[in-house]
């Protein structure tokens, strides 16, 4: 935050701001979702590729999100 004498002119908030225009939907193919998890662990972790279950693979939901329009702005 930026602040000063005058409220209407010196006075400002800092921020970053992302917006996505898109499709997502949810993935149902076993190995898709393999390959969905082990790129979310890459983004956390150095290890793997990890190993899921079917039971994993069953209680899990993958959601792809597939961006066709970005715009961004910061202040």
């Amino acid at each position: 935050m930026t602040t000063g004498e005058d409220p209407c002119k010196d006075w400002s908030m800092k921020y970053k701001s992302v917006t996505g225009y898109g499709w997502a939907g949810i993935v149902n193919d076993p190995e898709e979702k393999i390959v969905g998890l082990n790129i979310l662990m890459a983004h956390y972790t150095s290890k793997g590729p990890f190993i899921f279950t079917e039971k994993n693979l069953e209680e899990t939901t993958v959601v792809r999100i597939v961006i066709d329009k970005m715009t961004a702005k910061r202040s």
